[in-house]
């Protein structure tokens, strides 16, 4: 019978690059998360507030916004 807080603390310690995939686990490793256990401590520095809609052709680049968007149709080449 296997452990399971031994269990829990094993999976804790896996690499990021087998839990969420190689270029992710590239990209927090630039914030120095390197395991799952890492990845489940780390806070956000913020939190954005959800406002009102806003309508997508009036965004300036570099603006902040709550949009709500359906994808009417989707192809591949």
């Amino acid at each position: 019978m296997t452990d399971p807080a031994a269990a829990s603390a094993a999976w804790l310690r896996q690499p990021l690059r087998g839990v969420v995939g190689g270029a992710t686990a590239k990209a927090f490793a630039a914030m120095d998360l390197h395991t799952a256990g890492d990845l489940l401590d780390h806070l956000p520095r913020r939190y954005g507030e959800h406002g009102l809609l806003s309508d997508i052709g009036r965004l300036q680049v570099g603006e902040q916004a709550t949009v709500l968007a359906q994808v009417a149709s989707v192809s591949s080449r």
